[in-house]
């Protein structure tokens, strides 16, 4: 009989066993388990083309006052920046007569502040000087977002709403959308004013006092250690 017992608890605990390895999960944590369900928050770049065609009487050089008009509601509501690619194109034909055109547009642009370059034909009309713009708009993320519930979080990941702040502020606030998409190139630097600058840095003739009235004085910056105009030293107040 104790044989028969410590068999039978035996097999009950190996069936055990069985039951609670059987009850592990051990497959390894997919990427899907791992992910966040909700993406981050990031602005939109999108570079768009617009179009205007600026019309001439027939043999006509010079763009009439209502031409005038139309251009500069254009370049207004199309929101033209300084960055903005802005070209001219004429038609083929005379090509003194086209010339003649595609100049006069060109400098009622220049008189409206536009920065704008001659182009190659693009199909306008025979009597029409076409404008073309190449403008980049950013579209922020839509905000706020707490579509995510906040009350039940195990994984621990971040918000719903997490950078919608961050990223409607900047949409708001950047001069030039497409440097959200590549920055500028950095152009030649002046090396004497650099030099210069490290050489008043090494010297000490960088002041950093503080101005009773602008902030940072900028004595030392001329090389001869006078203070800035309109404002003493920190110790002269």
């Amino acid at each position: 009989m104790p044989t028969q017992t410590h068999t039978a608890a035996t097999r009950l605990l190996l069936l055990a066993g069985i039951l609670l390895i059987a009850g592990c999960n051990t497959d390894a944590p997919t990427e899907e388990g791992w992910s966040d369900p909700v993406p981050p928050k990031l602005s939109k770049v999108d570079f768009i083309t617009l179009e205007h065609d600026v019309y001439f009487t027939g043999g006509g050089k010079t763009i009439a006052a209502g031409e005038v008009a139309g251009l500069t509601h254009f370049l207004k509501d199309s929101g033209v920046a300084d960055d903005d690619t802005v070209t001219v194109s004429s038609p083929g034909g005379s090509r003194s007569l086209a010339a003649t055109r595609q100049a006069a547009v060109l400098a009622e642009l220049r008189a409206l502040h536009v920065r704008a370059v001659p182009a190659a034909a693009t199909g306008p009309q025979a009597d029409a000087v076409r404008v073309r713009v190449g403008h980049s708009i950013v579209t922020a993320p839509r905000c706020p977002d707490w579509s995510k519930p906040e009350d039940d979080n195990p994984t621990n990941s971040p918000s719903s709403n997490f950078g919608c702040a961050t990223e409607a502020n900047l949409a708001q606030m950047v001069a030039d959308p497409a440097d959200l998409v590549a920055g500028k190139p950095v152009g030649p630097a002046d090396g004497v004013v650099m030099a210069r600058s490290v050489d008043l840095y090494r010297s000490g003739g960088l002041a950093k006092t503080l101005s009773g009235n602008s902030g940072y004085s900028t004595s030392g910056l001329s090389g001869t250690g006078g203070s800035a105009s309109g404002g003493g030293g920190g110790g002269g107040q």
